[in-house]
């Protein structure tokens, strides 16, 4: 098809119903020919602005749109009600010139032309105006969405839905179910083989990434995952018989071999046990895989064979020799090769099934949440268009618009494109209706193809080459606006060196024509003209054998050499050399910006961009400017939760959560908003006293977050700890601490939203934080733009850049590559031949459809460098490198500029130049050697001058006793082969006669027969075990009153399910119900004075959860040991210095009738039966866990605690005692049955806080954290 191609001009072109392509080049004015082309239908075809139709790309963009239309239509508005003269300016819209806007004045020429009066066209402008609000323009994804609602019976799709931009829990959601419906019912055999493979449903993911792309089709075929499994066992009988058969030929061949050492070291060690592993497994004596069974191919053989032993000779090679060893062995290639044939099928087959589940599942999931993500808008309008009820839809949405001006259509793809060639392309390219019938709608097509730079977002520039193709009129926009003409005529040259400049038949390169003068964006030095293009090549590695370059080398010098040419530009004062000086000599004067509408100034730090690939580049030059003093922003969509000031506030709030733990402390002190140098930071640890005061600060700062919330409590250490002075001494202290209050807006927000305390706080804190990772991103999460801002540099990646335009723009990275395709394994995406989208799951036409994807990877770097090299109003540097490839850095002649330079050889710098520069001097070549370095100091700039180096271990000792101790490390590494007491002594540890002794002490612990289920109690409901059960049953008898828990019909079911699904457990929310019901009703002893269960406790006088730490003078655990040795529960544990604090957590601790008990949940499964749950069973548990000293610490925090509290305490009187409740074996019925109890001798109990506290400890130092009154629950 011969499309035909006119250069466009918006302002008096024909303007043609059906589809009208029009290629807009950089800087050729898209956004102006579209506000010009709305100009021009309301006032020449008299359509109203709601009848006019303009789609584009970002919200940034539509915002854009209709200023520049509206300012447009007021322009021309005013233009006709008078003449004005050149230098008159709209009062509405200043800077809108009418005598001197030729565009304007050609279309007011053409007004008479079209037999319109102006009296007419200012009315119909006027009456736009008005309509202004109403305008039609939206993104792709708002229009989908306003159709799909507005046109909900017709569309078929819910009147009313949520867009979700992040998928992530919902993909997650559907990948978990895909996983436990496929592999948990497999048995340990087909388990092994899966999880062999794929680790987790992570692992299982990650090997398909991209599968939510639609596309054409999928590669390869795959069977289902039963039928993979079933010819998995066929191959598997197939391989055993043959073992059975042959294995004992096999071996004493081997067993030879390895005698005469004919194979590596390494398997002659191995080989018995191996044989013996695979004997096993395939004499069916066990379903364990063995280690490798691919030793029985040939090839493995080969991999194993000692080449010393077949080396050359006798007119045979060693590989002659090893074929002819191998030849000689009976092995199972046959079975073996279909066996391992049968494991890739099985691998195929749940990725494929994994695939197809996300393609409709997410959906389905999607849609019972009633959301709808954006990519799912589009599909959702297409795939209407196309239903039963397309018609009607089509005639309503086409009777709706009578233009149709669709921006950015590069970025397109075969869903977008199938929507407006549907409603406005009419019956040509429809299909539906017969020939001849003339189109209806004014349809453009607007964009660049050259441009097409987000395929990662689901862009496909193949959709844009069958519009094209399919286009009644090919149109295009010749004529450069943004960059000076010499700056135009550079990017021609360099895009002309070859003629598949974008490595693709369909995209080749025209040359566009300057719109500006050579006056209007001079670069001036000295009165002269500087060159406005410039290629810097970096000079040969000296400390490398070939010369090149490693990646972080390259990137070190360029980041260092670009700093000094920016600081040459800007002039800044004592600079006496660049890495290269932009004319070959310093310029002695500044560097002047000049255009056609304003005098020469000197260039400033906001006139200058550095486009980059990555955030980790851009951070680079961020702080390589700061230490420069070139101020410097990162014009990037940055989540203020991604930024280093979240990192450490992160960190404060972890040490501010546990103001006990020394570590949590020492690692907060090191950031550098507190102001300690590391001598400071080493001092304070020597010193306890200062150690002691800083504990005491941040338990202050805790408890004023607890009492005032996170806002308060942060602005107060701001200000006390003098955290913003220390930041304004800092670089980019205006960033730091603008992020620091956006983020404490954030916390507090939340915080009050949510009513969340400390713990939850910083957990809300740390997820926000790991999305930012994932670079998913809220609304109001973006870094804040700053007031200097203005004025400084900016850095953006080149993706970011498009669509802006900077005086001077710095391309360091076109010699890089992206290189995910190079390294993909599981899953690829390209075109075929005809040009159909496919996704390769690992055909055997991988490879092959690997290179189309790297060529289609190149074609897409070449249209960003395009972009990038675009930017520019008055100059563009270009860096290259000689980079070689390692590990996952891309090797730098893969790269764009090398495929534009045609750089694939070790050519001389020379050759470069001499084409490069046979120009009219556009293009100025420099060779950056190693003495044009930057090796000064800028003056005032504050660039440090020493090298820095690491210093040298002394090798000091960085152990310390004095830590943050805890039931936990205390008892980490003790034995159950510690002295234990015999089961005799446990009457008179119980009832140790004690003057303090209370008389009713419950009696439990001395009568086990009291207590003892009866031997035909029923079995257990079936529970899961594990630590993650009992993790849900402590939130939930942490945050659930227990009278709700006491209620026989349960209403809290959605708690149940939420703390299971936070936790991973899989069991039914009446299941746990019921066992909680029997928790909170089971009597907690026998006694027949005072019997009382959980849901007899006022709520009002227990703490959940209740925190404490106290001071440990220093001691060891010897002396534990010695005290507690007659306790039947405690196990002595080893040797360890005590110094520090001791903090800890108890579950429970409630006043009953005047008592306090601690109480304490255990989940352990000690059996199915309550039999299994009797006193000495209790007991055993007890001990084999330690849970004694346990206790013991518990009941000495608490002893200390209501000391300080209760003006007439006394133990025998106040101290109920303490109870561990085992709660799978609590029953109603049985009073105490699961119940632990014992009351903790007090002579004892002070000889432990003696040992613990020291002679001379004063009770305050073991109060609990947070809490003032021991009678009731501090929330």
């Amino acid at each position: 098809m011969t499309i035909p191609e006119q250069t466009f001009d918006a302002a008096t072109a024909d303007l043609h119903r059906g589809v009208n392509l029009v290629e807009a080049s950089a800087g050729t004015g898209k956004t102006f020919a579209i506000a010009m082309l709305v100009l021009r239908f309301v006032t020449e075809f008299d359509f109203a602005l709601p009848k006019i139709l303009v789609v584009t790309f970002t919200k940034a963009a539509t915002e854009e749109l209709r200023d520049r239309i509206r300012a447009r239509l007021a322009s021309a508005r005013e233009l006709l009600m008078q003449d004005r003269g050149a230098d008159d300016e709209n009062p509405l819209y200043p800077g809108e010139e009418q005598g001197a806007d030729p565009a304007l004045a050609a279309w007011r020429g053409g007004l008479a032309k079209q037999g319109i009066s102006e009296e007419l066209a200012r009315h119909r402008l006027e009456m736009a105006l008005l309509d202004m609000d109403l305008a039609p323009v939206f993104t792709i994804h708002s229009f989908c969405q306003r159709m799909l609602q507005e046109q909900a019976l017709e569309s078929g799709q819910l009147f009313d839905f949520e867009l979700l931009a992040d998928l992530t829990a919902q993909r997650n959601q559907v990948v978990f179910d895909y996983w436990r419906r496929t592999v948990y019912p497999l048995s340990a055999l087909h388990c092994a083989l899966i999880t062999e493979k794929f680790p987790t449903p992570e692992a299982l993911a990650k090997s398909v990434d991209g599968a939510a792309k639609q596309v054409a089709r999928i590669e390869p075929q795959a069977l289902a995952v039963e039928e993979a499994l079933a010819g998995f066992d066929h191959c598997l009988s197939c391989l055993a018989d043959w073992w059975q058969a042959r294995a004992h030929l096999l071996l004493p061949l081997l067993e030879e071999a390895l005698a005469r050492d004919l194979f590596k070291k390494e398997l002659k060690d191995h080989f018995s046990q191996w044989w013996q592993q695979i004997d096993a497994f395939l004499g069916g004596k066990t379903g364990r895989l063995p280690a490798s069974m691919d030793f029985l191919h040939p090839d493995a053989i080969r991999e194993q064979l000692n080449g010393h032993k077949f080396r050359t000779g006798g007119g045979h090679s060693g590989d002659e020799k090893k074929q002819a060893f191998i030849d000689t062995l009976p092995l199972p290639r046959q079975e073996l090769t279909e066996l391992n044939q049968a494991r890739q099928e099985i691998t195929l087959a749940l990725r494929m099934g994994l695939v197809s589940e996300l393609r409709t599942g997410l959906f389905q999931t999607l849609l019972r949440q009633n959301l709808l993500s954006y990519d799912e808008l589009i599909r959702q309008l297409a795939q209407s268009l196309e239903g039963s009820q397309g018609p009607e839809l089509r005639r309503i949405l086409g009777e709706r618009y009578a233009v149709a001006l669709i921006d950015e259509f590069q970025d397109t793809d075969d869903a977008q494109y199938s929507i407006f060639s549907a409603l406005f392309a009419g019956q040509k390219h429809s299909g539906r209706q017969a020939e001849g019938k003339p189109a209806a709608h004014f349809l453009y097509l607007i964009g660049d193809p050259k441009q097409a730079i987000y395929t990662f977002r689901g862009a496909d520039i193949y959709s844009y080459f069958k519009a094209r193709q399919q286009a009644d009129i090919h149109l295009n926009l010749a004529r450069n606006y943004r960059s000076h003409p010499a700056l135009v005529g550079a990017v021609n040259q360099l895009f002309s060196l070859r003629d598949d400049a974008f490595a693709s038949p369909d995209l080749p390169y025209h040359p566009v024509l300057p719109a500006r003068t050579a006056e209007d964006g001079q670069l001036l030095t000295d009165g002269k003209d500087l060159p406005v293009m410039l290629y810097c090549e970096l000079d040969g590695d000296p400390e490398s054998k070939d010369g090149r370059w490693t990646s972080t080398k390259a990137t070190a010098r360029i980041v260092s050499s670009v700093v000094a040419e920016i600081a040459s530009l800007l002039h800044l004062q004592g600079n006496n050399s660049a890495d290269f000086p932009p004319t070959g000599t310093q310029p002695n004067g500044p560097i002047l910006l000049k255009t056609a509408d304003t005098p020469a100034r000197p260039l400033a730090a906001g006139d200058i961009a550095i486009l980059v690939r990555s955030h980790k580049q851009a951070d680079l030059f961020q702080t390589a400017l700061a230490r420069a003093g070139i101020p410097a922003v990162m014009a990037s969509q940055q989540s203020v939760f991604g930024t280093d000031e979240c990192r450490l506030l992160r960190m404060l709030m972890q040490a501010l959560n546990a103001p006990g733990d020394v570590a949590l402390l020492k690692a907060a002190l090191t950031s550098p908003w507190f102001g300690l140098s590391g001598q400071e930071l080493h001092a304070l640890w020597q010193d306890l006293a200062q150690v002691d005061q800083w504990l005491g600060r941040f338990h202050d700062y805790h408890q004023l977050w607890q009492e005032r919330g996170i806002l308060t409590m942060l602005t107060r250490l701001l200000e006390t700890e003098q955290v913003l002075l220390n930041l304004a001494q800092q670089p980019l202290a205006e960033r730091r601490i603008s992020n620091i209050h956006h983020l404490l807006e954030l916390l507090q927000t939340a915080e009050t939203e949510n009513a969340m305390g400390p713990g939850k706080t910083l957990q809300w804190l740390q997820s926000m934080e790991k999305n930012a990772k994932e670079d998913t991103r809220g609304k109001d999460e973006t870094e804040l733009h700053l007031e200097s801002d203005k004025e400084a540099l900016t850095i953006l990646t080149m993706h970011s850049a498009k669509g802006l335009e900077f005086p001077v723009v710095f391309c360091p990275f076109l010699w890089h590559r992206g290189g995910f395709v190079k390294s993909a394994k599981d899953c690829l995406v390209c075109h075929d031949t005809d040009q159909a989208l496919i996704m390769d799951l690992g055909s055997p036409d991988f490879e092959a459809h690997r290179a189309q994807a790297l060529q289609e990877e190149l074609a897409e770097e070449l249209r960003l460098a395009y972009v990038a090299l675009t930017r520019a109003r008055c100059r563009c540097y270009a860096f290259w490198a000689e980079v070689k490839g390692y590990g996952g850095s891309p090797d730098s002649r893969d790269s764009a500029l090398a495929w534009l330079l045609s750089i694939d050889q070790d050519a001389p710098f020379a050759e470069r130049r001499a084409s490069l520069e046979s120009g009219d001097g556009l293009v100025r070549c420099l060779l950056l050697t190693e003495d044009q370095a930057a090796t000064g100091r800028f003056s005032g700039s504050g660039m440090a001058t020493e090298e820095l180096r690491a210093l040298s271990f002394t090798g000091h000792n960085l152990h310390t006793d004095w830590l943050l101790h805890s039931y936990s490390s205390l008892t980490s590494g003790w034995t159950e082969t510690a002295s234990i007491p015999e089961e005799s002594g446990k009457t008179d540890w119980s009832a140790t006669a004690d003057a303090n002794a209370a008389p009713d002490a419950d009696p439990d612990s001395s009568d086990p027969a009291l207590v003892s289920p009866p031997d035909t109690a029923a079995p257990l409901p079936d529970l899961p075990k594990g630590a993650a059960l009992g993790n849900v049953l402590h939130a939930l008898l942490e945050e659930l009153p227990f009278a709700t828990l006491a209620e026989e019909v349960s209403d809290y079911e959605v708690t149940i399910r939420q703390q299971c699904a936070w936790f991973g457990v899989e069991v039914g929310p009446d299941k746990l119900a019921a066992l909680l019901l029997k928790v909170v009703q089971t009597p907690l002893s026998v006694s027949a004075a005072a019997p009382f269960c959980l849901a007899d406790l006022d709520q009002g006088q227990t703490i959940r959860e209740m925190p404490f730490y106290l001071r440990l003078a220093p001691g060891s655990t010897n002396q534990l040991n010695a005290i507690l040795t007659a306790s039947p529960t405690v196990t002595a544990v080893n040797p360890k210095t005590l110094q520090g604090y001791l903090a800890g957590f108890i579950d429970l601790v409630c006043c009953h009738q005047g008592k306090y008990y601690i109480m304490d949940y255990k989940s352990n499964w000690l059996g199915n039966r309550l039999t299994d749950y009797r006193p000495e069973r209790l007991e055993r548990a007890m001990r084999e866990h330690n849970y004694g000293l346990q206790y013991w610490l518990y009941t000495l925090m608490l002893h200390r605690y209501l000391q300080t509290v209760i003006d007439d305490y006394t133990y025998a009187d106040h101290f109920g005692g303490v109870k561990y409740l085992f709660l799978r074996g609590m029953d109603p019925a049985h009073p105490g049955c699961g119940v632990y109890a014992d009351l903790p001798d007090l002579a004892t109990l002070e000889r432990l806080e003696g040992c613990l506290c020291g002679a001379s400890s004063t009770l305050g130092t073991s109060m609990p954290y947070g809490y003032s009154d021991g009678g009731s629950e501090n929330g």
